[in-house]
């Protein structure tokens, strides 16, 4: 892992400038770049809430100090208010800036996990190719349209954010897609007071899709299969299936999830014992873990490559 003083790696510079990289990159180097991310995002976060802490204080030492000023008849005093405003507008800035590097952890985990699983079914040389966007949702590059529900007045998002491409060691090339749907909800509500409420709140839901194209000579009877082949899709009770294309030389299945997954991130170092690092906590069974979801959409395809092989040798 980088130095916070040495230059990162081009994934994680890509990242730190824009929020987003499109490169080619082996499994080693993507594992040293969302190590990078990580370290940037921890730092981050701490900046921005030691900002908030200590914009807190100011705000509180403008208002004490100019009450104390008025209570003790102390003029001098009204320099508590000057340096406290001083140190609101500073503590404001540095929260701002440690905002660009603050992302959300699922997805550039989420990548980690899914590497470091497909790399075990790859060359070690091989590339993969990534394009990731950790921007915001909401941001405006993702906006569509405003819309309705009921009461509410909806912002609509759509936020395609991964791409991951690659060839296993059987020659199969693999794409894996990964979108966001958002929407922003927001209304004007008149309570029991007679006053007006302003009311928003959020909707989510993702979509996995993973393409595989195969040698159309290795599984002759891949497109016969029919319905059969979705019998043997099995993925987490949590998702759905949206849809499964079955052709004599590519499987695409798309999946879809009405709540947010999560990423369990690697165990951090317990610096205080010598004997190791600390062990995770057990996941409840119907957690919503994404690297699970992807990994069970390869099963299953190649379940359904297995059963149109097993046809094939049936026939011959």
């Amino acid at each position: 892992m980088s130095t916070p003083d040495a230059p990162l790696s081009p994934m994680a510079a890509a990242i730190a400038k824009s929020r987003t990289c499109h490169c080619q990159l082996t499994a080693a180097d993507i594992q040293s770049g969302v190590a990078e991310i990580r370290q940037l995002d921890k730092r981050s976060e701490r900046n921005r809430s030691r900002g908030c802490m200590m914009a807190v204080l100011g705000i509180a030492g403008v208002f004490g100090g100019f009450f104390l000023a008025g209570i003790l008849n102390m003029p001098a005093l009204l320099l508590v208010p000057l340096g406290s405003l001083v140190l609101t507008i500073w503590s404001i800035g540095v929260s701002l800036i440690n905002r660009k590097t603050d992302f959300e952890n699922r997805r550039y985990e989420l990548v980690a996990k899914v590497v470091q699983l497909l790399s075990k079914d790859m060359s070690p040389d091989a590339p993969f190719d990534l394009a990731l966007n950790l921007l915001p949702q909401d941001d405006k590059s993702k906006y569509v349209r405003d819309g309705k529900a009921g009461r509410w007045n909806v912002k609509h998002y759509h936020d395609p954010w991964l791409v991951l491409e690659g060839r296993l060691l059987d020659g199969t090339k693999f794409s894996i897609h990964a979108a966001e749907k958002h929407q922003a909800r927001s209304c004007r509500k008149r309570g029991r007071s007679g006053k007006m409420k302003f009311k928003s709140k959020s909707k989510n839901s993702s979509e996995m899709t993973l393409y595989l194209k195969v040698k159309s000579e290795k599984y002759p009877q891949l497109a016969t299969l029919g319905e059969s082949a979705q019998g043997a899709v099995q993925i987490p009770i949590w998702a759905a299936i949206k849809s499964l294309d079955v052709t004599e030389e590519s499987l695409n299945l798309r999946v879809t999830t009405p709540t947010a997954w999560t990423v369990e991130p690697p165990p951090l170092r317990d610096l205080s014992n010598d004997s190791g690092s600390k062990k995770p906590k057990p996941r409840s069974n119907t957690s919503a873990e994404g690297s699970e979801l992807v990994m069970s959409m390869f099963l299953s395809l190649y379940q359904i490559l297995n059963l149109a092989r097993a046809i094939s040798k049936r026939q011959s």
